[in-house]
């Protein structure tokens, strides 16, 4: 299945120890008709504000939505990792993040699974 990416600033509602709102570029995909987020360099602060927040903003240009993160298994994320971004990463992306996620599609699943406890990933749901 092909994936489409679009960048676009993601806020999670609060930092968890500022109460401030963040932005961040994140890159958002889909993937089998679904939304989702993932965390190129792991578990990061935008990852840990997200988990406490339970909620965020999406914005792009002068669009906005409110979404629900729901955080994937390791074997949901690891389908996720294995078909959306290792192809993905084949590419310019690859050549910018590659040391980030080595994997390449062909990998056994096994190694996407240990993947995925380095790089979560979240499908975003309409709230």
């Amino acid at each position: 299945m092909e994936s489409q990416y679009d960048t676009w600033a993601f806020s999670p509602s609060k930092a968890r120890k500022t109460g401030k709102t963040r932005r961040n570029p994140v890159g958002l995909f889909q993937y089998n008709r679904k939304r989702y987020l993932f965390s190129t360099f792991g578990d990061v602060n935008w990852v840990r504000n997200l988990r406490a927040a339970k909620e965020a903003s999406v914005k792009k240009d002068f669009r906005s939505r409110r979404v629900v993160p729901i955080e994937l298994s390791l074997g949901e994320a690891a389908e996720v990792l294995k078909g959306a971004i290792a192809p993905a990463f084949l590419g310019l992306g690859g050549k910018i993040f590659g040391s980030h996620f080595p994997l390449e599609p062909d990998a056994p699943t096994s190694m996407f699974v240990e993947e995925a406890k380095r790089h979560p990933v979240f499908e975003l749901l309409r709230s």
